[in-house]
């Protein structure tokens, strides 16, 4: 034994001790297979922020989104504006509230998008949550605010202001965050501007409640009766629209399902559950003369 500043054994190795082990060390001992502590996800680490179908921070696209399929169920209004607030372009809202992300609104340099939703009366739960903006690819947007008109007289009547920061800017990865705190709210507006000189692109706006109910929630839900904004699509056989068939073609093939079936006996176009003679059928405030079995009388009044 050599006893110099550090302590070693005969062939000059430092030998182990409270002051000397972890991190720096040389010794695998603060080590597990072979890699360090910042190689393993830690305890409170987001592993998968977004749709797992999607791809890892992308975007956020989570069944809990308050806002998919907006533009069917309130009122929404899109529009491009110039540095000086007049209209530059309408493009449809549909592409933000999809949960596609390579679908998306491309908002040129120096302008920027607004987006006013109007719930056509109060927001249907507790409106309570972060709003999520999620750009594509490289297409990162300057800033975004966000404000919501409240009608709950406690948290003061009119519009609440809130500006997004980043949830995650990760590479060519932007998700910016803004938090709604207020209750009652009947509108909701998001404001995001472009760069100066380049363009962004927004793919998806998500809307995660803090307490999701049956009634806001879009999605199939077995508290209450449930509607589909997307087509169904069984191999081909499709059910599009629900509503008048406008010719005999679309009641052929079934594009339109009738929205509604008779409810009086004139109304019936065919004999099924009749005689063979239900065809015939008289319809008047008076008897047929001569009738014969079989036929149909309906009597009004």
């Amino acid at each position: 034994m050599k006893y110099l500043n550090t302590l070693q054994d005969r062939n000059g190795n430092d030998v182990w001790n409270k002051g000397n082990d972890g991190e720096g060390s040389g010794l695998d001992a603060d080590l597990l297979g072979g890699k360090h502590a910042s190689d393993f996800y830690q305890d409170g680490t987001v592993i998968m922020n977004t749709n797992p179908f999607g791809g890892k921070k992308l975007y956020i696209n989570s069944i809990n989104n308050a806002l998919f399929r907006a533009e069917s169920r309130f009122t929404v209004t899109v529009q491009i504006l110039n540095s000086d607030n007049t209209v530059y372009s309408t493009p449809s809202p549909s592409a933000l509230f999809n949960g596609s992300y390579d679908d998306s609104i491309q908002i040129p340099g120096g302008k920027k998008l607004v987006i006013l939703i109007d719930f056509n009366g109060n927001f249907p739960g507790y409106p309570y949550g972060y709003v999520y903006i999620s750009h594509y690819h490289i297409y990162h947007s300057a800033s975004a605010s966000m404000r919501t008109y409240s009608n709950y007289e406690p948290h003061g009547i009119g519009w609440h202001e809130y500006s997004f920061s980043d949830f995650i800017r990760e590479g060519s990865s932007l998700i910016q965050k803004a938090r709604n705190s207020a209750y009652l709210i009947s509108k909701m507006e998001i404001t995001i501007n472009a760069p100066e000189t380049t363009n962004a692109w927004v793919s998806e706006i998500d809307f995660q409640l803090d307490r999701p109910g049956s009634n806001e929630m879009p999605l199939l839900d077995k508290f209450k009766q449930n509607k589909m904004y997307n087509h169904i699509d069984m191999n081909s056989y499709k059910l599009l629209r629900v509503g008048v068939p406008t010719s005999s073609t679309d009641a052929v093939n079934k594009e339109y399902v009738d929205e509604k079936i008779p409810t009086k006996l004139s109304e019936l176009k065919n004999d099924v559950g009749f005689t063979s003679n239900a065809l015939i059928q008289t319809v008047s405030n008076i008897a047929p003369a001569g009738p014969v079995v079989g036929q149909v009388w309906i009597q009004t009044y």
